[in-house]
């Protein structure tokens, strides 16, 4: 995987297009996947795609292009309000637009609310660790200076020209939409038309409304449950892998400590539930299916009598052996690329390194993952 500036250019239609395509082979290769470590790597892999959309590639390179001439901004040889960072950003995005282009605007819109040039760069670096050396080399690869100003990339300071901020917040939503709507909102309105039901829809707003509730976990798990039939979608898996990483979410912040026992019970079973899901896997199904039976009243024994709690410890005992084997095969099949990285990463002229990563250094676009290997957002 590659920094998206590496002397190549492409119009934003061709890697939203690409985007588009990479999260639909995805959702494909999902449905079709009956092992169970090869469904978990792609459901890890699903949050580093971005949700893509060829429709709007061109509205990219057309909006851009519309808000400096509504603005009277030079473009060219058009004559206007001369803004270098403008004018850079423009050939930027007709021919390296990019994920990053979100961080960008939001930076600039920033700077627009405060005339403070500062608050861009802190924005930059906060939601993106993009550095002020990020932005100069966006001007040798892919495109030149048509300014002839002599700046480098995007690492000039913008004219302060607020008029164009309520312009620029439309044009953050375009980018969000074709590079980024891997949020939970942008994917509950993305999957409009295509739920399996009126109901389902409805759910997944619910659960939008109520992502900060922990009781929005059930809703979650009756959501996925509604949707496993449609995973073949690529809206409707990504709504999945994110419905899963809200729930998680949750279950963090939740305090066991203040939980009664049955308060625990039902938690651990909702967390349970939600594993199922993703995983499909026989002998996890089996140890589940133990834990339900035990924690649901059908059997013998006394509940929270001494043989009950033996054979829930015994049942919960199997599934922690089953999620820890699990992990392990996953880093294990994932740690020979992460000491691929660390080889490579030492070589002159890296564009990463792993051991700069770590130490709060990493290239804005990288994101390290399970077991050490790194990937795009």
């Amino acid at each position: 995987v590659l920094e998206w500036y590496r002397n190549r250019g492409y119009q934003p239609k061709d890697m939203a297009h690409a985007q588009e395509a990479l999260g639909g082979n995805l959702a494909g290769a999902y449905a079709k996947e009956t092992d169970t470590k090869v469904r978990a790597l792609l459901r890890l892999a699903v949050p580093a795609v971005a949700r893509g959309s060829a429709g709007g590639g061109d509205a990219i390179r057309h909006g851009i292009l519309n808000m400096m001439r509504t603005h009277g901004i030079r473009e060219g040889h058009r004559p206007g309000i001369e803004c270098q960072f403008i004018g850079q950003w423009h050939q930027k995005l007709h021919t390296n637009s990019a994920p990053d282009d979100i961080i960008i605007c939001e930076g600039y819109l920033a700077f627009l609310a405060s005339g403070n040039v500062d608050d861009m760069w802190k924005t930059l670096w906060e939601k993106g660790n993009m550095t002020r050396e990020d932005l100069s080399k966006m001007c040798t690869s892919g495109f030149v200076d048509h300014c002839k100003s002599g700046a480098k990339g995007l690492d000039v300071v913008p004219k302060h020209l607020p008029q164009l901020t309520n312009d620029m917040r439309e044009y953050l939503k375009l980018l969000k939409h074709v590079h980024g709507g891997s949020d939970l909102f942008s994917l509950c309105e993305a999957c409009k038309g295509q739920y399996p039901d009126h109901s389902s829809e409805v759910l997944a707003f619910q659960v939008f409304e109520g992502r900060d509730d922990p009781s929005t976990m059930g809703k979650i798990v009756q959501l996925r449950r509604l949707l496993e039939g449609s995973t073949s979608k690529r809206d409707i898996l990504m709504l999945d892998v994110a419905l899963e990483a809200q729930l998680r979410a949750l279950a963090e912040r939740a305090d066991i400590a203040k939980m009664e026992r049955d308060g625990l019970i039902a938690h651990l079973t909702v967390l349970l539930e939600d594993l199922q899901l993703s995983r499909k896997d026989t002998s996890l199904d089996q140890g589940i299916a133990l834990f339900v039976r035990l924690t649901s009243g059908k059997h013998d024994l006394e509940k929270w009598g001494a043989e009950w709690c033996k054979m829930l410890h015994a049942a919960c005992d199997r599934l922690a052996l089953e999620c820890a084997s699990t992990a392990d095969v996953l880093a294990g099949l994932l740690q020979g690329c992460a000491d691929e990285l660390i080889v490579a990463g030492k070589k002159p002229g890296a564009v990463f390194s792993p051991e700069a990563f770590l130490a709060g250094a990493a290239p804005h676009g990288w994101t390290w993952s399970l077991g050490g290997c790194f990937g795009f957002y």
